[in-house]
């Protein structure tokens, strides 16, 4: 009988310094905090972020190809490839479209709606405009698959 009372005490006292063990271990990286409603102590993971800020220049959209500082398109037509709310997408894609093509890239802004609209071109007949958009949708169609003809006022 005191064997076995010594068996049982053994198993306790080794139980209870493998659970106290656990609990106090240096790799555990979570915080105890106890619930609002007064329950048991429940574990939550504690992540942290090392962030490194610098000061960076935003990006230079300016194309490398020269074109017109017109501020409206001089033909009848031209043809819409974007419309922004932010003047620097307006910008980023009207510098992209005057790398690829050399032809005059318009970026107008639309009081009535408040959008900055991309357009390119100064075409004489809708016939034109219609041939260039199609190009550029061929050449580019995931980038100009909305663009559209627009008559110019």
């Amino acid at each position: 009988m005191r064997h076995l009372q010594h068996l049982i005490l053994s198993i306790l006292i080794s139980t209870a310094s493998i659970l106290n063990g656990c609990s106090s271990s240096e790799e555990a990286t979570e915080d105890r905090e106890t619930p609002p409603t007064g329950g048991t102590n429940v574990l939550q993971k504690v992540d942290t972020l090392k962030v490194d800020i610098q000061n960076t220049q935003k990006p230079n959209y300016q194309s490398k190809t020269s074109s017109s500082d017109l501020k409206r398109p001089r033909g009848m037509y031209s043809v819409q490839i974007g419309a922004h709310k932010m003047p620097d997408n307006a910008d980023r894609i009207a510098a992209i479209a005057k790398e690829r093509y050399n032809i005059n890239v318009y970026t107008i802004h639309d009081k009535n709606d408040n959008l900055y609209k991309v357009m390119i071109g100064d075409f004489n007949t809708k016939e034109e405009a219609r041939n260039f958009r199609d190009e550029i949708v061929r050449q580019f169609p995931d980038d100009y698959k909305d663009a559209w003809v627009s008559e110019n006022k």
